[in-house]
């Protein structure tokens, strides 16, 4: 009998980190022979039923035959549509991806449904230490998959056993380094001289991504490099990140960072192709993020695809991603640069996000201008890791077979996790 996966993150067709990441484990699922249903967070109509093998399935290259796209309701996570999906289609599976808070309705669901599903949630920590609520989410699963071996180790420190780790996956076909003509025919393209440093950020102008201090950075460095450039692939303004044109006037570094004029809510909500952001990363000499955590990083892993050197802050998946860890314990920068925090904030949820170090950042540039050789061999060192541990027909492998051995495992969980729903009616607490 074939059997029934919900799946529900980002809207598959989009071009975000978990879009990306959705399309990959459906299409994993299909191949095997299951029957997928997603739920589209951002679409609105009839369900629409990819057939198998069907011509048209697609949306902008992607495939989706074999796939029913079904519908959002009012609310963001699909707590009012979620019981009715359940009910009409009796999944075997509920397979959601996303941060830890989004989907608390489901263990209720599974409690109070027709039908006996199994839960696997796909989280993402963008922090190093757990939350307390996190504890009773990760208990409340049949399966926690991670993508960080960061986050991996932190629940296991944690005494969570029914967690696996399966890393995010990126088409290495696509993302590949340039050439030095090509390097240059891209920057001619885009009108950027040809001996110009650029330093090229990838990310949402969000506050964890901590952009203001990534423009401290190029400012320190820019005083004696004024043969470089600053390009920021993102919205110049954001509700929830920074206003970024006034900043940059304020440093008077205008003319000296630019925006890329795909202008949208990061990447996803205006579709760029793969193919426009391997050129994008192609041009630049390095890219940098001054996060304050990341769940995973797919901008950095991108960037290490093409053979760019990653400037990073040295938190959550940064060392795993870039350094290698000797017997002694020192960490070799081998594939780019980790870069120290000088404090770390309490973010709303209860995590911790790390301030990186503005001045160090600005040293890891000039070393990294000052030495073009070492920078080449720490991307190419970069695009090997990349290709033998994050190539998405690689990872597509790994969902196979975690989800043909399922069964066995969810039992073999149950039997070392004990599972608890918490009460969804309002209490009063005191804080000891």
């Amino acid at each position: 009998m074939t059997k029934r996966v919900l799946m529900f993150s980002h809207g598959i067709t989009a071009v975000t980190g978990f879009a990306n990441q959705l399309w990959l484990q459906s299409r994993a699922l299909v191949e095997e022979g299951y029957e997928v249903y997603v739920l589209h967070r951002d679409y609105r109509g009839e369900p629409i039923v990819f057939p198998r093998g069907c011509d048209v399935a697609t949306m902008g290259g992607r495939a989706l035959d074999g796939i029913t796209l079904l519908p959002v309701g009012r609310e963001q996570w699909g707590q009012d549509v979620f019981p009715y999906y359940i009910s009409k289609f009796r999944p075997d599976y509920v397979h959601t991806l996303g941060d830890i808070w989004c989907h608390q309705q489901i263990p209720e669901i599974q409690s109070k449904t027709r039908g006996d599903f199994k839960w696997l949630a796909h989280y993402v920590f963008d922090t190093e230490n757990v939350v307390g609520f996190w504890h009773n989410s990760i208990r409340n699963t049949d399966i926690a998959i991670v993508p960080s071996k960061n986050s991996y180790d932190m629940l296991k420190h944690s005494k969570h056993d029914n967690v696996k780790y399966i890393p995010h996956g990126i088409n290495v076909n696509v993302f590949k380094p340039a050439i030095y003509e090509e390097k240059m025919e891209i920057r001619k393209q885009l009108k950027i001289p040809e001996k110009v440093f650029v330093i090229l950020m990838v990310a949402h102008n969000q506050y964890r991504k901590m952009v203001n201090r990534l423009v401290d950075a190029f400012e320190i460095f820019h005083k004696n490099n004024r043969d470089s450039l600053m390009v920021l692939h993102c919205l110049p303004k954001d509700v929830t990140g920074w206003d970024l044109p006034q900043i940059i006037s304020d440093k008077g570094l205008g003319g000296s960072i630019i925006f890329t004029d795909k202008a949208g809510k990061g990447i996803g909500d205006i579709h760029v192709k793969e193919e426009v952001m391997r050129k994008l990363y192609c041009m630049a000499d390095v890219h940098a993020l001054s996060t304050g955590g990341e769940g995973f990083g797919i901008p950095l892993v991108e960037a290490m695809a093409c053979g760019i050197p990653n400037v990073t802050t040295h938190y959550t998946t940064g060392e795993e991603f870039l350094a290698e860890k000797k017997e002694d314990g020192q960490i070799v920068n081998d594939r780019g640069m980790l870069i120290p925090y000088v404090d770390l904030e309490e973010h709303h949820t209860g995590g911790f996000w790390a301030k990186i170090d503005r001045a160090k950042m600005a040293e890891a540039f000039q070393y990294l201008k000052n030495n073009p050789d070492e920078a080449k061999q720490m991307g190419m060192k970069a695009r090997k890791f990349a290709v033998e541990n994050y190539d998405m027909n690689k990872v597509k492998e790994q969902w196979k077979r975690l989800y043909n051995n399922f069964d066995d495992i969810v039992e073999e969980f149950r039997d070392i996790v004990h599972r608890k729903v918490e009460e969804q009616d309002i209490k009063l607490i005191r804080v000891a």
